[in-house]
């Protein structure tokens, strides 16, 4: 569990969209630097009303678990969090007795039973029996210590169940109760459950899953609202580079992007980039202070976006049209950029002049033997469009 920072207020997400102020949430999570998507966010928000958990699937790196993180960050909630695995048993979740303490605390009632009067010892040793069996002796996993807190404090606390497709069936059904009625019950327990019976203080669940182990349970799906979390459009992903990498400069983030939006486009690969491939990208060449790819030097970054040989070596062959790409002006890229950044901005209406000239009418009625002036113009259209510093 990750506390929440004492000197700073806790802030109740449900609460806020409650009451109607769904936009001020969504801007205090922009503010940690993550970026939602509008949808997730509206799937967020009807979780946060109705109670139940959210499920967030979609391919790996494009922001499911970020998500969690930055509404941890923005709101100050207690934050608790189990990753799916191999063997992950049902006590690291919900519940396990101290035998260890029991024991010790038996051992040290049986001389206090032994000096009770002979009348009053059954007595005795039945009670400690039965206090073996509190609250005290009970240990938390993390699910049932995150609906546990929530109760006790009489506030939400956020809980991320990561990969739930590695869980395996078991923990799932484990799960259903809590899930439902956010009630662990536990066999002998004095109390008989555990957890939070107040829907407006229940735990904020999270759930992940990218799909790769296999199918979640009916039931379990059913305890969730839904959200696919698709790869962003370009000007999505743009803007969430601009709040990740907010000092980076805007030759590297055009680059970045132009070279993983090139790659999305070749076929055959087994695994394309991510959102988080981009910002990983885009932090190297801000580091590198790359100021222009080349043959030479781009294989120096195919470790960011080649996840197995195979696609290494076919990218490779794919060098020309990838670095063609990246020295293209691409309107969708540069022209956001150009929004943002008047050097940018100066350099591109350089470029679109050149365009606007060149296929303007009165080009168009020009004699046939200007032709040549026209291709030869092209020719440096094309070339002129290197959007490194260099250049600018």
């Amino acid at each position: 569990m990750m506390p929440s920072n004492p000197d700073k207020p806790k802030i109740n997400p449900r609460q806020m969209v409650k009451d109607g102020r769904e936009r001020d949430l969504y801007e205090m999570i922009c503010a940690t630097g993550y970026i939602p998507d509008e949808g997730n966010f509206s799937d967020f928000c009807q979780s946060l009303l109705s109670g139940f958990a959210l499920l967030a699937t979609g391919n790996p790196g494009s922001g499911k678990t970020v998500f969690s993180d930055a509404l941890f960050e923005a709101c100050n909630l207690d934050y608790y969090t189990v990753t799916g695995r191999d063997e992950l048993r049902q006590e690291e979740l919900l519940c396990s007795w101290d035998t260890r303490e029991q024991e010790f605390f038996m051992q040290q009632a049986r001389p206090l039973i032994e000096a009770r009067p002979e009348n009053e010892r059954l007595q005795t040793l039945s009670m400690c029996r039965e206090q073996r069996w509190t609250r005290e002796f009970l240990i938390l996993g993390e699910v049932a210590a995150a609906y546990q807190r929530a109760g006790e404090n009489r506030f939400p606390t956020l809980l991320r169940l990561d990969e739930v497709d590695k869980f395996g069936a078991a923990i799932e059904d484990a799960l259903l109760s809590p899930l439902a009625a956010g009630r662990i019950y536990v066999e002998r327990l004095a109390e008989g459950f555990v957890g939070c019976t107040e829907a407006e203080f229940l735990p904020i669940v999270i759930s992940t899953s990218n799909d790769s182990r296999h199918e979640l349970s009916l039931p379990f799906r059913d305890r969730h609202l839904h959200t696919y979390f698709a790869t962003p459009s370009l000007a999505k992903e743009l803007e969430i580079l601009l709040a990740r990498c907010p000092e980076i400069q805007a030759a590297n983030l055009s680059q970045a992007l132009k070279l993983l939006d090139a790659i999305r486009s070749v076929a055959g690969l087994s695994h394309y980039p991510s959102v988080r491939t981009a910002i990983q990208l885009a932090r190297a060449f801000e580091r590198d202070k790359v100021v222009e790819l080349t043959e030479q030097n781009v294989s120096v970054y195919f470790t960011y976006f080649a996840k197995n040989r195979r696609d290494a070596e076919y990218l490779k062959k794919q060098l020309p049209y990838l670095l063609s790409c990246v020295g293209t002006f691409h309107a969708e890229i540069d022209g956001l950029l150009a929004e943002r950044d008047a050097e940018w901005a100066k350099h591109w209406s350089r470029q679109r002049g050149l365009v606007d000239f060149f296929l303007s009418e009165k080009l168009s009625d020009a004699p046939a033997a200007d032709s040549s002036l026209f291709e030869e113009s092209q020719n440096i259209f094309q070339n002129d469009f290197s959007l490194s510093p260099a250049t600018m």
